[in-house]
């Protein structure tokens, strides 16, 4: 019997098991195949959602899939014309100092590091939602002195994780912990065992933190600044610790001289990739192994004489996370996220100098390339204590796989990057650029149709050398492509700085008194879950 002899029925039934690439490889094999997938709903869904990289809600599952076909189309017809539908703006009367965007909700820390403020985003028109204050520190703590560091989120798990610090009575020094609440509530989270005591912190320091949260795990990362004599400079060595969040168990403990990390992104649930500011180098380390050593090292290239990297910050959004959510998550609004093993992975580097102005770098990384390398070049489980990790020069892995970018024209935001997509606000406030490293044939495609007079430019397809010889003692060349269009927003404020997600991007403004956001929604009606 012949495969094409098999009733189409059957045939669709066979083929929902597989993945999509595979779907659009039948559709090249002969008509009657092309035929049979074209004219199925489901079949086109799972290509669909593929070359869109995301993934569904589960809420919405419960749809026809012919509905959730048409509103997948609906949502990229959107994402193509990048038209705004509505805009909605909000005052605020609080220095930010702590931003969190994810799953429709903007989440901001005051600058005196007391309050944290939510806005739940509109997805209609017609609702206006209003800050909420989520109340994380009582009156004793308020007292003692306690402060909110940093913040991160989990709007899956109902969490919002943050990173404290109290001050000693008396002598000097303090604690700092780590406190999983329920995003929802504002309370301890029901599934945490309370909260967790991260470090003692001696005097004369002040605690640096920052936090990323996959699944159970919780990144927290600790810088320890004095005040005298070097003026904001680490006293100890750099910490990085790993919880679980629920249970409080310290799952591993980094050390490295002062100065060495900051930058931060989860690869998958127990892999992370951590900035090296000294050596300078992304580091992959294993979150299962009891190794005191990343899995591998891939070396930045080389900056100049007397250049130095003196802040980094990475951002992925979403994270990874288990198929089922370890509580009773919110509800959400949108159908379809960024499907997390697609996601681009966004850093910033600041670059002192001994020139007047520093400078400020940024560099765009596929999650899953990093993956791809960390597979190729591991060494076995049973490595011996002494043995180095690979380690790869940037001209051994960087150039196939990396954008970089120079970022004197843009006001950067760490929170402005979703799935495969980033928004760069240029200089003068009032343009956007939105890099879409999605570059998929059959989307790419799909967006051209949809976008109706809105200019997607490809970037160069051949080798890209990023005009950094005033920073870096090597050329640093990139090849990884991508989609470029432009946003005016010439009638709206000029901003300092924006963020987006998935169909919006925030325009935030915090000159002298006047501080507002401003919710530019680029996308359509959204139905009810």
């Amino acid at each position: 019997m012949l495969f094409l002899d098999i009733t189409p029925e059957l045939l669709i039934c066979i083929l929902l098991h597989a993945d999509a690439e595979t779907i659009r490889i039948c559709t090249q094999v002969c008509n009657s195949l092309r035929v049979l997938v074209h004219g199925s709903v489901a079949l086109r869904y799972i290509m669909a959602l593929t070359a869109a990289g995301v993934v569904e809600n589960p809420a919405f599952s419960h749809a026809p899939t012919s509905e959730r076909l048409t509103a997948l189309e609906l949502r990229e017809s959107a994402r193509a014309r990048m038209q705004v539908s509505w805009k909605q703006s909000f005052s605020f009367s609080f220095i930010a100092n702590m931003n969190e965007l994810l799953d429709g909700f903007y989440c901001a820390g005051e600058a005196y590091e007391m309050e944290v403020y939510l806005l739940p985003l509109p997805i209609r028109q017609n609702t206006r939602p209003k800050w909420e204050n989520l109340d994380l520190i009582g009156t004793e703590e308020a007292v003692v002195g306690q402060r909110i560091i940093d913040i991160n989120i989990s709007v899956k798990d109902d969490l919002l994780v943050a990173a404290k610090y109290t001050p000693s009575a008396g002598h000097g020094g303090g604690e700092a912990s780590l406190y999983p609440y329920c995003f929802s509530t504002s309370s301890l989270h029901p599934l945490a065992t309370g909260a967790i005591k991260v470090m003692d912190v001696p005097p004369p320091c002040l605690p640096y933190v920052a936090l990323d949260v996959a699944g159970d795990l919780v990144v927290y990362v600790v810088l320890l600044h004095g005040f005298d004599p070097s003026y904001g400079w680490p006293l100890a060595d750099d910490r990085v610790f790993v919880y679980n969040w629920k249970t409080g168990e310290l799952k591993k403990e980094i050390s490295a001289p002062p100065r060495s990390y900051l930058g931060r992104a989860f690869l998958t649930l127990d892999t992370i990739v951590l900035v090296n500011m000294l050596t300078p180098a992304l580091e992959i380390w294993d979150l299962t192994s009891s190794d005191s050593t990343p899995s591998l090292v891939l070396q930045l290239p080389r900056l100049q004489t007397d250049f130095s990297i003196t802040e980094a910050a990475a951002r992925c959004s979403h994270n990874p996370h288990p198929t089922t959510p370890s509580s009773g998550s919110l509800r959400h609004d949108l159908a379809f996220a960024p499907d997390p093993d697609a996601a681009i992975i966004y850093f910033t580097f600041s670059i002192d100098s001994p020139q007047p102005e520093d400078k400020r770098c940024l560099l765009f990384v596929h999650r899953r390339s990093l993956l791809r390398l960390l597979e190729k070049h591991r060494l076995p489980v049973s490595r011996s204590v002494d043995e180095r990790p690979p380690t790869l020069p940037y001209e051994a892995w960087g150039p196939p796989i990396c954008y970089w970018a120079y970022s004197t024209a843009f006001h950067c935001s760490l929170i402005a990057v979703s799935g495969q997509r980033c928004a760069l606000l240029d200089s003068d406030g009032q343009h956007i650029r939105i890099l879409d490293f999605n570059v998929d044939p059959w989307y790419a495609y799909q967006r051209s149709t949809y976008s109706s007079g809105k200019e997607w430019r490809r970037s160069p397809v051949e080798q890209y050398i990023a005009d950094m010889a005033h920073v870096f003692a090597q050329p640093v060349g990139g090849q990884l492509p991508f989609f470029e269009c432009t946003v005016s927003c010439r009638h709206s404020r000029n901003y300092d700085w924006v963020a987006m997600d998935e169909l919006r991007i925030l325009g935030v403004l915090e000159s002298g008194q006047r501080r507002f956001v401003d919710i530019l929604y680029f996308g359509h009606a959204v139905p009810e879950p």
